[in-house]
Formats: C-alpha cells, sequence, structure tokens
C-alpha cells in the first residue's frame, strides 16, 4: 500500500508539473531588435542587449523602447548598470556613462 501511494503521488506530481511550468512564460511585445544576448534589471527598468540595439522596458516588457540613440542599429552584446554609472559592449565600442 505505502508504494502504491508513493507511485500516485508521483504520477500526480509529474500530471501537475507541466501546467505550473507553462504558467510563469508569457510573450512580450519585444524588443524587437533581433538576438537578444543579454537581458538585465535595474531600478525597475529592463534592458536587451540586442543585434539591433540597446533597448530598455519600464513596464515589465509590454513595450519597449530604444535606450539611447548611440546604440540604435549597433551590436549590444552586454550591458553592467551600477549605481552611478553604465558600462555598455557594442560590437564597435565600449561606452560608459554616468546618466542612468
Amino acid at each position: 500500500m505505502k508504494s502504491f501511494t508513493a507511485f500516485a503521488a508521483f504520477w500526480l506530481f509529474a500530471a501537475l508539473l507541466p501546467a505550473q511550468s507553462a504558467a510563469q512564460w508569457a510573450h512580450t511585445n519585444g524588443p524587437t531588435g533581433g538576438y537578444v544576448f543579454q537581458m538585465h534589471q535595474h531600478n525597475g527598468t529592463i534592458y536587451a542587449c540586442t543585434d539591433g540595439g540597446l533597448w530598455a522596458s519600464t513596464d515589465a516588457g509590454q513595450s519597449w523602447h530604444v535606450f539611447s540613440d548611440a546604440f540604435a542599429g549597433k551590436r549590444v552584446l552586454a550591458i553592467t548598470p551600477g549605481d552611478s554609472e553604465f558600462m555598455v559592449l557594442a560590437v564597435e565600442f565600449l561606452s560608459r556613462s554616468t546618466e542612468i
């Protein structure tokens, strides 16, 4: 009886697991900059490094905008926001800003 209970509990858990996992993901409206290399969240803003620039969302991914014209159309590989400055690595250059 004990092994039957464990067997039934395992199958019940296995049947419910995919439904719980699928509920955690939702499509967003972008970013539309191509491949996404990295995403980072800082002070309520989500940043996405893409083939088409550095994109930002302030509403949990519902809408996206190009963060800065300096990165528009550039392949942005990485971003490291800090408390007082921003570091952005793009294919053509490395940029640093104190405007967050």
